[in-house]
């Protein structure tokens, strides 16, 4: 269900252009965390700072541009206020997931990947329930508790090599380990969902339009 969902749902073009997004999201996020690590005071809060900036903006562009890949036979558009809050909760939560792994301790660290694991599903159907469409959003349970077990999952491996890998490239497994729990995670969620068809419904008028989504 999940490979169909990817191809057979989705521009194979813009899934590749959101994965080259996440990859170098969370690489760079890894790398600055690297930096945050080895950094004291005011200069390591600035350097978390700004990986939770990277990381979760990142992210949410990553989904997004799946969200323009994905192309059900239905006009969609996006309430701006959620899609925006959607993006205030990956940067807060992935933020603080990236603090929370920077402190000493193997447990720190697996708390924090849960965190931020848990911070890209929340940042996800968040901008799932940003979608406005004639159809109504039909989940399967099971699918959305394995798409966020998939996350969490994937942060926590991640973190969990971020402690044990050292050297110039110390950056590079962990950002891969979170880069396939967060694409894992948003295909598992969108298999989770159905999209009824109700002519009935109307698009507000004022949404984003996917034309302003891609900009």
């Amino acid at each position: 269900a999940v490979l169909t969902c990817i191809f057979v749902q989705h521009d194979l073009r813009l899934v590749a252009i959101a994965a080259v997004i996440c990859v170098v999201a969370s690489s760079t996020a890894f790398a600055f965390h690297g930096r945050a690590v080895r950094a004291s005071g005011g200069l390591r809060w600035a350097w978390l700072g700004l990986t939770g900036l990277v990381a979760g903006s990142g992210v949410w562009a990553t989904h997004f541009m799946a969200m323009l890949a994905y192309q059900p036979s239905l006009q969609i558009g996006y309430e701006l206020s959620l899609t925006a809050a959607s993006l205030l909760a990956a940067v807060a939560g992935m933020g603080s997931g990236f603090a929370l792994a920077a402190q000493p301790g193997r447990d720190k660290a697996l708390v924090g990947g849960a965190l931020t694991g848990c911070s890209v599903a929340a940042m996800h159907y968040m901008g799932m329930a940003a979608i406005r469409t004639k159809a109504h959003q039909i989940w399967d349970p099971r699918y959305v508790a394995a798409s966020i077990l998939i996350g969490a999952a994937g942060g926590m491996a991640a973190f969990s090599m971020r402690g044990r890998v050292k050297g110039r490239w110390a950056w590079a497994p962990p950002a891969g380990l979170l880069v396939l729990g967060i694409v894992g995670l948003h295909f598992t969620a969108m298999t989770a969902v159905t999209l009824l068809p109700d002519p009935a419904l109307a698009l507000p008028a004022h949404v984003m339009r996917r034309d302003g989504l891609a900009l």
